[in-house]
């Protein structure tokens, strides 16, 4: 199976690294409802444009929104 990323071999839907970096973007979104009230696909685009956000983390929320269209 490939990463739905970047077609890296996967065990699942992710390869190793855009899979740990898909659970951190899961595990963080709850704070930052939490303290900014924003959506899910707000939450996506903030990191996206985030200059702080690491590159696998960006990409995994770049596929991410392009999925949801």
């Amino acid at each position: 199976m490939k990463c739905k990323v970047c077609s890296r071999e996967a065990r699942n839907k992710h390869c190793e690294l855009h899979e740990k970096a898909y659970s951190n973007v899961v595990q963080k979104f709850e704070i930052w409802r939490n303290a900014a009230g924003i959506s899910w696909e707000q939450y996506l685009n903030e990191l996206v444009e985030n200059p702080s956000t690491g590159i696998w983390a960006k990409e995994v929320a770049e596929h991410l929104l392009k999925d949801k269209e």
